[in-house]
């Protein structure tokens, strides 16, 4: 079984990047005279990035831990690490922070980390609707005593057994 396949791989997913916005949002508002200093980028922006990533984690903790999960909330969390990225590329490339080298590294990173969970995020979420698809169609043919073959599926049969 693949990483992705497991059935708990979306939730894992939304749990870490829960908690990688609870680690950057302290780095940047608590440690942001360091993280100015080292990058060149102003200590008002960090601050304010960094305070509005514990309502934005608090929000994915939320998605994460309900059951079922929230397709919906998902889906905004996916859009929401978009347009994050989206976000950091616009600072690096409109010139509206003056970073240094290690500046514009570490915008770039956290850019790619996020796009990497969305990334993720919208894999879990196609193979958990793929599934619960199957599911659905095993279910209907076994609800009307049926024992077809569904693409995709071994077909249901008694149990082999050696002569």
């Amino acid at each position: 079984m693949s990483m992705i396949s497991h059935p708990s791989f979306l939730r894992t997913v939304l749990r870490i990047d829960a908690a990688t916005c609870v680690a950057t949002g302290l780095l940047m508002s608590v440690g942001c005279g360091v993280v100015a200093s080292l990058t060149q980028i102003s200590s008002g922006l960090l601050i304010s990035a960094g305070l509005s990533l514990f309502p934005i984690a608090a929000f994915i903790a939320f998605v994460a831990l309900r059951s079922p999960l929230w397709t919906v909330g998902v889906w905004l969390v996916i859009i929401g690490n978009i347009g994050w990225v989206l976000a950091s590329l616009w600072l690096l490339t409109d010139g509206a922070i003056d970073a240094n080298a290690f500046g514009s590294a570490f915008v770039l990173i956290q850019a790619v980390a996020v796009a990497v969970l969305a990334y993720f995020e919208y894999a879990g979420l196609d193979r958990q609707r793929c599934r619960r698809h199957t599911l659905q169609r095993l279910s209907a043919c076994q609800h009307r005593g049926r024992s077809k073959r569904i693409a995709g599926l071994p077909k249901i049969t008694a149990p082999y057994r050696a002569p």
